[in-house]
């Protein structure tokens, strides 16, 4: 499960276009397409209408947004949380903005007032990594 995936649906879903996610999350509309066709994929079925106007969610993208939604608020909360106790990583731990590396090491503390999933960054948030390989 990749939550970019979630939150570009959510994103082109309020948009009602892909271009205009892709534009707004820092993605090509073809890799905004291919996001939206690999979640599809994991979950079985369709989840987007596309028409000539834009997109549209089906009946099972509709169902799905909710909990969907719920994820996605459910992984800021956590990394508020994170953020609030002051964590600071240890030896081989890994911070990692979504997109990229933030911090590695035990030398550097976890800033202060991080901004939540969905902060500034496209893509926002970010998540631990103990075992230091950036696996999931």
């Amino acid at each position: 499960m990749n939550i970019k995936k979630y939150e570009a649906f959510i994103r082109a879903v309020e948009l009602g276009s892909l271009s205009k996610a892709a534009e707004e999350l820092g993605y090509t509309q073809s890799g905004i397409s291919h996001m939206m066709q690999s979640l599809e994929e994991e979950v079985g079925f369709p989840l987007l209408v596309r028409t000539s106007s834009g997109i549209l969610p089906n009946a099972e993208g509709e169902t799905l947004l909710p909990a969907i939604r719920r994820l996605l608020r459910t992984n800021d909360a956590l990394a508020q949380t994170i953020a609030q106790i002051g964590f600071r990583p240890g030896p081989g731990d890994r911070l990692f903005q979504r997109g990229g590396l933030l911090a590695a090491g035990g030398d550097l503390p976890f800033p202060a007032g991080f901004p939540p999933c969905g902060g500034d960054a496209p893509g926002g948030g970010w998540r631990y990594d103990r075992r230091g390989d950036g696996g999931p």
